[in-house]
């Protein structure tokens, strides 16, 4: 069994991404790139990829064709699942 190191990392940012949701950081309608993720954290494009496939399954962002990624309105009480996180990025749906 091999572990996919950017699947790993991909959740990290994830769950970085969402936290600065929730706390003001990253505010509805702030447009973020792979560019700007990736500098920021220090990691490559790859993971930071993951982190948006699975933003977009929790319906946390818009992509926006050829800007980037909207970041979208949510509520505290919003319920974020790991589970299904992990099962698209361990099925490489991305």
């Amino acid at each position: 069994m091999t572990i996919n190191i950017d699947i790993n990392l991909s959740n990290q940012i994830f769950n970085i991404i969402v936290n600065e949701i929730y706390n003001g950081i990253y505010r509805e309608g702030d447009i973020l790139t792979q560019k700007i993720i990736s500098e920021k954290y220090g990691v490559s494009k790859t993971p930071v990829w993951g982190a948006i496939r699975a933003l977009n399954l929790q319906n946390l962002e818009q992509s926006m064709t050829c800007k980037g990624i909207k970041v979208l309105k949510i509520d505290r009480g919003d319920i974020i699942n790991p589970l299904n996180i992990n099962l698209v990025l361990n099925k490489k749906i991305y």
